[in-house]
């Protein structure tokens, strides 16, 4: 492959990972843009096409491991509390499809648009139909209580 075809092909892995970025806001794709510059960079000052794949491959790691580490460690140290998707779920409202019981019998709920297996909190029985709120989450089921 040619240092022009290189070139381009660095600029054109830059620009779309900062695209997907632009457009999904993870704070992960940014670093595969990052990544390409410094693999054009190489490009440029006549490194094969080996030492660029890995030193690509090797930036796109250390930017995104040190930045999950980092910013990780910032958000603890100004006290906020880092939530996964799964943890968002907590305190939202959703709707029983199917009735709810202690953990011997797994109902199912639906929350923001997507059908949960669930128990009861309390271990009591919500009906099919009932709102019900997200208190807990274990494993891959929500444990849920009935809104008041």
């Amino acid at each position: 492959m040619s240092k022009l075809n290189l070139t381009i092909f660095w600029i054109i892995v830059a620009a779309l990972s900062a695209i997907i970025e632009i457009n999904t806001l993870t704070f992960f794709s940014i670093w595969f843009s990052v990544a390409a510059i410094i693999s054009l960079i190489f490009n440029l000052l006549d490194f094969g096409i080996t030492a660029q794949i890995v030193v690509f491959i090797a930036s796109s790691l250390a930017l995104i491991l040190s930045s999950e580490f980092l910013l990780k460690k910032k958000l603890k140290i100004i006290g906020y509390n880092y939530k996964t998707n799964i943890d968002m779920i907590i305190g939202k409202i959703g709707v029983v499809t199917k009735d709810v019981k202690d953990i011997s019998y797994r109902g199912e709920v639906l929350v923001e648009g997507r059908y949960w297996t669930a128990i009861s909190e309390d271990g009591s029985v919500i009906e099919k139909g009932k709102k019900v709120v997200v208190t807990g989450v274990e494993g891959v089921k929500l444990i849920v209580k009935e809104a008041k």
